[in-house]
């Protein structure tokens, strides 16, 4: 329900930093610009060293200047029967929220086993314009510090000849 369209993504930012605490990760704030919030939340802390599965997921939205089209507003967060309406729920703040509670099942594991990787949320900013002030910017500055044996996004490109049937087929 928190609006999120690139450039003005802070808020929502703020509001899932928190609730990553609130749940017990290890947060990391990456501030490039106030506007451009980064940050991760992980079942070990980043300075641990351990090698990291990055689960990538952005802040941003593009905006909905057609609102009055929607069948729902588009930042109501509205729940009809089943289903979850609004700008972010599949692009992509919904997934990462799905995934910051997949994570927490982690965090009492790692207290009795340790585990040889750590696992990240990464929340990053401006991926709807680019990513200059997101995953570039990230790439740039933190590989070192985040040390990511896997990322996991919402993927863009999408490839062919995946599937042998339907080799012409995109596959994401």
């Amino acid at each position: 329900r928190i609006p999120s369209v690139s450039g003005n993504q802070s808020e929502a930012g703020k509001h899932l930093l928190q609730k990553s605490n609130d749940m017990g990760f290890y947060t990391h704030t990456f501030l490039d610009k106030d506007s451009f919030p980064n940050f991760s939340a992980s079942v070990y802390p980043l300075e641990s060293g351990k090698p990291t599965v990055i689960f990538l997921c952005h802040l941003d939205v593009v905006p909905a200047p057609d609102s009055l089209q929607w069948r729902h507003p588009p930042f109501a967060g509205a729940v009809v029967n089943d289903t979850l309406w609004g700008r972010g729920c599949l692009d992509m703040k919904g997934i990462g929220v799905l995934e910051l509670f997949a994570m927490q099942s982690f965090l009492d594991s790692t207290k009795k086993t340790d585990m040889p990787y750590n696992l990240t949320l990464l929340f990053v900013a401006d991926e709807e314009k680019g990513g200059v002030h997101g995953a570039k910017f990230m790439t740039e500055n933190y590989l070192q510090l985040l040390k990511p044996k896997l990322i996991i996004g919402e993927g863009g490109a999408g490839f062919k000849k995946m599937l042998p049937s339907k080799p012409n087929k995109l596959i994401f």
